[in-house]
């Protein structure tokens, strides 16, 4: 999942939420780093990960793309599904897509001084360019295709995996509209395990 899936998954807990930030930014043993409640916010965003990466649905719409495109797939596929929640997104949420987006901004704004060079840049972009929300746009998943691609280390097709995505287009949501649901529940129930296992 992209970011916009995980601000909704992290529920609606400011500590969890920059957690659920922070975790395509924070590596490693966590250990106190930093508080625990964020730090829950983490362990949320690596559990949201594996259960997404290991899901038959997931796995679908990877395929669909092609069997070259099978290490970078599931990059292609996280922006994908971002675009349509921020498509569907009236169908997880009752507030209008833009001010949510506009609060989550505010949100990371308030833990700037905690936040890994990375994430303090990705944020600033984000806010600059009202990221999240621009994912509502097919145009602009094709430019972030684009954008990721040229900020990986070694070359790889992401770019070229947009035409696929619009050829696939159709059956691609269905995979999300079917997958998202089985999503919320399991970031549901874990939050709610995560805090019953907080000594707090």
């Amino acid at each position: 999942m992209n970011y916009l899936a995980h601000q909704l998954l992290s529920g609606p807990s400011r500590d969890l939420r920059i957690g659920g930030f922070l975790g395509d930014f924070v590596k490693g043993p966590l250990r106190g780093k930093y508080p625990a409640a964020i730090e829950r916010g983490i362990a949320l965003h690596r559990r949201i990960d594996v259960f997404s990466d290991h899901h038959a649905l997931v796995k679908r719409s990877i395929a669909r793309l092609g069997p070259d495109m099978r290490r970078v797939g599931g990059i292609a596929i996280d922006l994908c599904y971002d675009h349509f929640l921020a498509r569907h997104w009236h169908d997880y949420h009752r507030q209008p897509l833009a001010d949510y987006c506009a609060e989550a901004y505010g949100l990371w704004s308030d833990y700037e001084a905690v936040m890994p060079p990375p994430a303090l840049r990705f944020y600033q972009r984000a806010r600059q360019y009202d990221l999240l929300h621009s994912y509502r746009d097919r145009d602009n998943l094709q430019r972030t295709l684009f954008y990721v691609a040229r900020r990986l280390s070694r070359a790889t097709p992401l770019a070229e995996s947009y035409p696929r995505i619009h050829r696939e287009y159709r059956q691609l949501q269905g995979d999300f509209v079917e997958f998202f649901p089985q999503l919320l529940a399991f970031a549901d129930n874990t939050r709610r395990g995560l805090a019953s296992a907080d000594p707090n």
